[in-house]
């Protein structure tokens, strides 16, 4: 279930992005699913909240602006065109005429004008060059960076790089009547409409009639509930309380074959990671960082906790992905590691710390085995459980020492790099900075595709040298598929959230 994505099975095929699809029955109109969030969702203000359900949801209901192709570059959605003549420092985006919001307001260049101000306000850090926005007439938006910046239509498109919020456009109107409860109702111009929510908990959809792409969506209605625990969503699927679900552990996909299920498999760019405090002890310094890398034996964290079917990883690339290189990443060495916390320890170091997880059996599990194989070489890890948002809140005012977490990590990561360990990055998780690291960031961002490749591979080489996270194991995605479902389109290339414009269901 972890080597290569082929098309198996009945009416199973594989999309253009590489991810199984399933196409039983000829596409038909109307019917309702219920699916699983991973998390709650506390608001749809998408410059505000940025977690992957609240995209997963926001996409449905906002549409986006350019999307990510296969090999993580972007191309026009629902916007006909961007361009630059200047090396990425005017753009200017193109959008149709003729399509309205959900609340009967027309979009046009104003309200993308509005959002991205918006986003930028907010503190969204793909923002922070932007200099100027305007509306040149209602179909055409100018953009000016302060900055040359090749990949910035990047920023339009979700991806597992990119929260894609400046690309999913609010109806002024609506941010206008409710203010800073914008969030608990958006509107946009996306396939669905949200007819209630309840922050943290329930979120039902409907239909957008006046859907711009004809024909889509097929189904009526979607209805979520959240599951933060795999092996819940995967029961729910098999009793039938919920149609399909997200699984990111692989020992479930057997389990749900034999349970007669759909397991459809999509590409994976995300592995489990511990996020550290650059800023404070004890992980301010490199030799305890290293440490800790060095404690830990993936192959058999990988056994114990999934069967050995999640790929150890090394470097913030994964193996397996075009732009990994080899860059002499720490490789599992306790005798070394022990012989570096002694000293560390006769310098009156601190070699202990808290790690933060959520209460998913995977994460647990994880959590509990290393702390037996840091304990190993004189290094006591205290383990704490928090919800999803809790550990949001912590990472960004940076009160915590360490969390456990996953990383998603697209082809052509030079802006999830820049965003998660750019030093002046609003959404720097370490709460620190490498100099030599910035210089190579800034120069990816003028650089063309061709020169890209050389750059990143020195961007993996310092990220080795500084070690601001320690990746783990890689994850293999799919979606558990109930009976009830004939068609699924598999997910967008470079993340994980299913395109509700291609599920239907059997009438």
């Amino acid at each position: 279930m972890t080597g290569p994505i082929t098309a198996t099975g009945k009416g199973v095929t594989l999309n253009k992005w590489g991810g199984q699809q399933l196409v039983s029955d000829t596409p038909a109109r109307g019917g309702q699913v219920k699916t699983a969030l991973t998390s709650g969702v506390l608001s749809l203000d998408l410059c505000q909240n940025t977690s992957f359900d609240t995209k997963q949801v926001g996409l449905l209901v906002h549409d986006t602006l350019m999307s990510t192709t296969k090999d993580g570059s972007v191309e026009p959605e629902l916007a006909k065109s961007m361009t630059t003549d200047d090396k990425g420092l005017t753009w200017t985006m193109a959008l149709p005429s003729g399509v309205k919001f959900t609340d009967g307001t027309g979009f046009d260049a104003a309200a993308v004008v509005a959002n991205t101000k918006r986003c930028k306000a907010a503190g969204q850090s793909t923002l922070k060059t932007l200099e100027s926005v305007t509306a040149l007439d209602t179909t055409t938006v100018e953009f000016r960076l302060s900055q040359p910046w090749t990949g910035f239509d990047e920023i339009f498109a979700p991806s597992g790089g990119s929260s894609g919020a400046p690309g999913m456009i609010a109806s002024p109107a609506a941010v206008k009547k409710y203010g800073d409860k914008y969030g608990l109702h958006p509107v946009g111009v996306g396939p669905y409409q949200v007819t209630s929510f309840r922050p943290g908990g329930d979120i039902a959809l409907k239909a957008n009639p006046d859907y711009r792409v004809e024909g889509q969506p097929y189904l009526s209605s979607i209805d979520f509930t959240p599951m933060t625990d795999s092996d819940a969503r995967l029961a729910a699927v098999r009793s039938g309380d919920i149609d399909f679900a997200l699984s990111q552990v692989p020992t479930d996909f057997p389990e749900a074959e034999k349970a007669g299920l759909r397991v459809l498999r999509q590409p994976a760019v995300t592995y489990y990671d511990i996020v550290m405090n650059l800023s404070r002890q004890p992980f301010d310094s490199p030799a305890f960082r290293k440490a800790v890398t060095q404690a830990i034996d993936l192959k058999s964290l990988s056994a114990a906790v999934f069967q050995n079917m999640a790929a150890p990883t090394s470097g913030l690339v994964p193996p397996g992905s075009p732009d990994h290189v080899k860059t002499g990443w720490p490789a599992y060495d306790p005798k070394e590691a022990k012989a570096a916390v002694a000293e560390l320890k006769n310098q009156g170091k601190r070699t202990d710390f808290t790690l933060v997880s959520t209460a998913p059996p995977e994460f647990q599990k994880q959590s509990q085995i290393m702390q037996q194989m840091l304990r190993d070489v004189g290094i006591e890890m205290r383990l704490e459980v928090a919800e999803q948002p809790s550990l949001i809140s912590a990472v960004q005012s940076g009160a915590f020492e360490a969390q456990l977490r996953y990383t998603s990590v697209p082809a052509n990561p030079l802006q999830i790099f820049s965003t998660a360990y750019g030093s002046t990055s609003p959404a720097n998780l370490t709460k620190s900075g490498d100099a030599d690291l910035d210089a190579l960031l800034a120069k990816g961002r003028t650089a063309t595709e061709e020169e890209r490749r050389p750059i990143l591979q020195k961007i993996q080489a310092r990220l080795t040298t500084w070690s601001p996270v320690i990746p783990l194991l890689q994850q293999s995605v799919a979606y558990l598929v109930g009976d009830r479902v004939a068609g699924f389109g598999g997910t967008i290339p470079q993340t994980q959230w299913w395109d509700g414009r291609t599920v239907w269901v059997r009438k």
